[in-house]
């Protein structure tokens, strides 16, 4: 793991597996799994990253750092959204005739992106695709939109560039690229309002579905009257509605640890309902194309890269996964633009290694099974649990949100007999530490499905990866 933030730990964490004292049985609180009661069916890992192409090359990192595929291959992820975030609007994949991957960053009083290109190798689109080969990586392609107000380009000039980068990408080239988002937010820094943003999302479909009419192509709502004005106005030309889910707004991590049952995906929650209530709702789905613990409130809960931002995303992820309406989902993301990687939107530190906010990634990209089943746990905690019918494999996630440790006791449902499993911890010295270990701490046997005395670090996340053999 990250020798930055998530460093193997070498210490011992004692599980106890047996909670008779004295010949009493001590009380405990008790996760409960039914492996019988499947939430959701799950198709290879829908929950993947933002790439930054402005600093994401392998050639921006020292000497002897591992490439970013092979970590995006240790942690499983299999989707990349690219170029990433706001820095979409105001990147060109190439310039006219289009006829290699060269891209250009737009200058008009945006000059930050421009400085950030100076010293550095940008990943350019065949790069990217190249990277995404090396991991089995599906592709989610964001092509700009601005207005001419902010980018000093015409809504024509937008088009003709997306319908070339769709000709490039699957006609010339032969990606295959299914997925395209128009513009990121589009309801953020006076783009449009949501009609105006809802017809040029239908001109933007149209025109890339004449180069290659297989293509899903997206538009980014906020809230359910937005959504509900973009599907009205362009739900027969979109296949998905994209949402950017951040939780922590004005809230911080006591509010979470103290909050029970608390949603974290309610921006993916509106924006299903939208559709629900659209003629649309058998066809159109949500995807999450930014989601994170970022709360952009530094005097509430500051933006850091510790254990309580990362056990939040863990449990957004999670919340993601059991959505049925959510298609797929990124984390916000690779790095952002300064170096800064104490803040929580850095997945990975300058050397590739995986910090804190990148360890949920990690920890449900590998193991991750193919159904989300029914878990429930006790007070100050949050409970997950993902099964696999062929393997007769299991995994139990447990939250403890508490400051203190204690004991559960673990009862699963189900037709298979579990005989081992392997105990993963993730932990620290509390919300605010900023180099949590990651580790796994025992391996233990089970007796019909039960587990005793299970400890459970405060503030921490407890993984089980439970078989029969």
């Amino acid at each position: 793991m990250g020798k930055s933030g998530c460093r193997m730990s070498r210490r011992v964490i004692v599980i106890l597996v047996t909670c008779l004292a004295g010949g009493r049985a001590v009380a405990e609180d008790t996760v409960l799994v039914d492996t019988h009661t499947v939430i959701r069916t799950i198709s290879g890992n829908p929950i993947g990253i933002n790439f930054n192409y402005l600093r994401d090359d392998n050639h921006n990192r020292p000497a002897g750092s591992p490439s970013i595929q092979s970590v995006m291959k240790q942690m499983n992820v299999q989707w990349v959204r690219y170029p990433g975030g706001e820095k979409s609007d105001w990147h060109f994949f190439s310039t006219p005739p289009y006829q290699k991957a060269d891209p250009k960053v737009l200058t008009y009083n945006k000059s930050r992106y421009y400085k950030s290109v100076n010293n550095q190798d940008v990943l350019d689109f065949d790069e990217y695709i190249l990277y995404l080969r090396e991991f089995a990586g599906r592709a989610y392609v964001v092509v700009p939109y601005e207005s001419y107000e902010r980018s000093n380009k015409t809504k024509e000039e937008f088009i003709e560039h997306a319908v070339a980068w769709v000709r490039y990408a699957n006609i010339r080239k032969n990606y295959a690229v299914k997925y395209w988002e128009i513009g990121n937010e589009n309801w953020g820094r006076k783009t449009g309002s949501a009609s105006e943003i809802a017809h040029v999302a239908k001109e933007f479909s149209q025109a890339m579905k004449s180069v290659d009419s297989s293509i899903k192509v997206g538009c980014s709502g906020i809230a359910r009257e937005w959504c509900k004005t973009l599907l009205e106005i362009a739900g027969e030309d979109i296949d998905f509605v994209a949402v950017s889910n951040y939780w922590g707004w004005e809230k911080s991590f006591e509010y979470y640890r103290g909050a029970e049952n608390v949603l974290l995906d309610e921006e993916a929650r509106n924006a299903a309902q939208a559709i629900k209530e659209s003629p649309h709702s058998d066809r159109i789905k949500v995807i999450v194309s930014e989601f994170g613990s970022i709360t952009w409130t530094p005097d509430t809960w500051p933006d850091l890269n510790n254990l309580g931002h990362a056990i939040v995303s863990f449990d957004l992820a999670g919340q993601l996964l059991c959505n049925n309406s959510v298609e797929y989902a990124m984390l916000w993301g690779t790095r952002y633009m300064h170096g800064a990687v104490e803040k929580n939107w850095y997945a990975l530190d300058n050397h590739n290694e995986i910090l804190p906010a990148g360890q949920p990634l990690a920890i449900w990209g590998r193991f991750l099974k193919s159904k989300m089943v029914k878990a429930s746990g006790p007070k100050r905690s949050r409970c997950f649990a993902s099964f696999d019918p062929r393997t007769k494999a299991l995994t139990v996630f447990i939250i403890n949100k508490d400051t203190e440790s204690r004991k559960v006791s673990i009862e699963v449902r189900a037709t298979s007999h579990f005989r081992t499993a392997d105990v993963y911890q993730f932990t620290g010295t509390g919300e605010a530490d900023m180099e949590p270990t990651w580790s796994q701490v025992a391996n233990v046997k089970t007796s019909d499905n039960v587990m005793k005395g299970v400890e459970l670090p405060g503030t921490s996340i407890t993984v089980l990866d439970m078989r029969e053999n």
